[in-house]
């Protein structure tokens, strides 16, 4: 399950606590405050099975890292972390979105 976080704080809502997986948020309410920068976050749990097969982006090899299957191919201790390395290497290397 995934939370959109942008109108309520997560300390007030607690979204893991109903069940979400991964919650995403707007930091520039937050952080900011008055708009200057613009920002968000996406936190993950780290205990959704991402290689039960119901998703193909984490089940079929991607070609631009050499084959690997993101919820099958990586070492244990980062296995329950799959989510949150593929949203930060692909569009990393996609899009070049690095400071």
């Amino acid at each position: 399950l995934i939370c959109d976080s942008t109108f309520s704080t997560p300390y007030l809502c607690k979204p893991f606590e109903f069940g979400a997986d991964i919650v995403v948020s707007s930091l520039t309410k937050w952080v900011g405050g008055h708009g200057a920068g613009l920002g968000g976050i996406i936190v993950d749990k780290g205990g959704f099975a991402w290689g039960a097969g119901k998703h193909p982006l984490y089940d079929e090899p991607d070609t631009s890292y050499s084959g690997l299957r993101w919820g099958h191919d990586l070492p244990e201790s980062l296995a329950p972390l799959s989510y949150i390395l593929r949203a930060r290497t692909v569009p990393l290397r996609n899009l070049g979105a690095c400071m």
